[in-house]
Parts: C-alpha cells; sequence; structure tokens
C-alpha cells in the first residue's frame, strides 16, 4: 500500500463568502438560510456559486464538448506530489509576467528536473490580494484583467517534456489575465491534465516534496468544481 509521510499540513484553498474575486460575468455567491434553530431544530442553508468560483478545478467539459466533466476525473488524479515555482519577483515588476521555458529551466537549474506526473505550480503573490478583489484581478477601465501566469510555451513544456499531470496558480486563470483565448487551459485540459486556480498560501509551500490532496464536488456534468485543497509538506 502507498504511504505518506509528513511534517506540517498547508492549507490551498481560499474561504467562500460572498465578497470573494468573480470573474466578470459569473453568478454571485450566495447563502440562503431555509432551517433555524429554533423552529426546525437545526441549522442549514443554501449555497449558490460558479463551477469556476473561489478556489476550483477546471474539467475538460469546460472547453471542449463531449469531454469529461469533473465528475468523471478518476480519484487517484486527485492525490498528487507537486512543484512550485516561484516567481513573486518577476510578478511584482510585472502583473502581465509570462512564465517561459527559460525560466523553467533556471528553476530546475536549482532544484532539479521537475519529475513526470507531478502537479507544477505556479506562485506569483497573487493569492495575498485575495482580499481585495479589484487588485487581484486587475481590471483596467476597458474591463481587461491583469495578472500573471503560465505562457503557452511553457505550459507545452511541462505538459509534452516533462509530463506534469497539471498545472495550477494563485491567481485567477493559469495563463496571463491578458490571454482571452485561455491557452494554457485549453493545452491542460486538451491533454487530460488537472488545472487548479485561486490556490491559496503558495508562498508556504517548499519547490519540491509536497503532496496535493484535491477534494472536490462530484458534479454531474460539470465544467470544474469548487475545491479543497491541502498540501502535505516534509
Amino acid at each position: 500500500m502507498p504511504t505518506l509521510s509528513y511534517g506540517r499540513v498547508v492549507e490551498l484553498s481560499h474561504p467562500i463568502h460572498p465578497a470573494i474575486p468573480r470573474w466578470p460575468g459569473d453568478p454571485p455567491v450566495g447563502f440562503t438560510q431555509v432551517a433555524d434553530r429554533n423552529q426546525d431544530g437545526y441549522f442549514l442553508r443554501a449555497f449558490s456559486m460558479g463551477e469556476h468560483a473561489a478556489t476550483h478545478l477546471n474539467a475538460p467539459l469546460s472547453f471542449f464538448a463531449g469531454a469529461p466533466g469533473v465528475d468523471a476525473i478518476p480519484p487517484e488524479a486527485l492525490i498528487r506530489p507537486a512543484v512550485v515555482i516561484d516567481a513573486r519577483e518577476e510578478a511584482a515588476a510585472n502583473p502581465d509576467f509570462s512564465l517561459n521555458i527559460e525560466h523553467v529551466r533556471a528553476w530546475e537549474a536549482r532544484h532539479g528536473r521537475i519529475a513526470a506526473g507531478c502537479l507544477a505550480l505556479l506562485c506569483t503573490g497573487w493569492g495575498l490580494l485575495w482580499g481585495d478583489p479589484v487588485r487581484f484581478l486587475g481590471l483596467d477601465s476597458a474591463g481587461q484583467a491583469h495578472f500573471p501566469g503560465f505562457g503557452a510555451d511553457a505550459a507545452r513544456f511541462l505538459l509534452e517534456e516533462r509530463q506534469v499531470s497539471g498545472l495550477g496558480s494563485d491567481t485567477h486563470g493559469i495563463e496571463p489575465g491578458w490571454d482571452a483565448q485561455f491557452q494554457v487551459n485549453r493545452l491542460a485540459l486538451g491533454a487530460g491534465a488537472l488545472v487548479l486556480e485561486n490556490l491559496a498560501h503558495l508562498e508556504q509551500m517548499p519547490p519540491v516534496g509536497a503532496v496535493l490532496v484535491i477534494g472536490v464536488l462530484r458534479l454531474v456534468g460539470g465544467s470544474g468544481s469548487p475545491a479543497a485543497v491541502l498540501a502535505l509538506v516534509p
């Protein structure tokens, strides 16, 4: 049987409430009380939100008709080793920063070759802006989002040459906000890889050695799902 050994746990999911940053056009997060302790003997709320809101996982169905939904993702795919590429310095200097192959190779020169089957996570520092939706999305006067992400060349290299099992970021998209074509999502989901967005606390993660445990709602025909993501860190 596989075994896991870890020294600490890092919470990689943001709490969910109505004021979280939302992609333009996404439905609001809402909570409605439907049972009262005094009247019903228990407290219960209904909630609603978009499938790609808060910390979430995207499914191939979000971009490709007839592709698997979130309910079809194998459970064993949701426990994966992770590497974290720290691009906070570059992102602070340029909110439109795009990770390229040279950045990946420079990371490998310090930490070793990225192993096949792991999740490649991009730490940009944007998770620390979660409490400020305006800064987190970086929307300009024309409605264009500005936040960093994986460039298409780096994503293709990680998926094809390093055979990672997925990509994740602490921003609202794994590609930079200016990429209206969602190129990196399409590359990753088209290859059957996982996509995690709006991750929290990536700055608390080591470059290598952690294992992610990803919990999703098995929404039938779901384009994605809010995710509870834990990192088991040595």
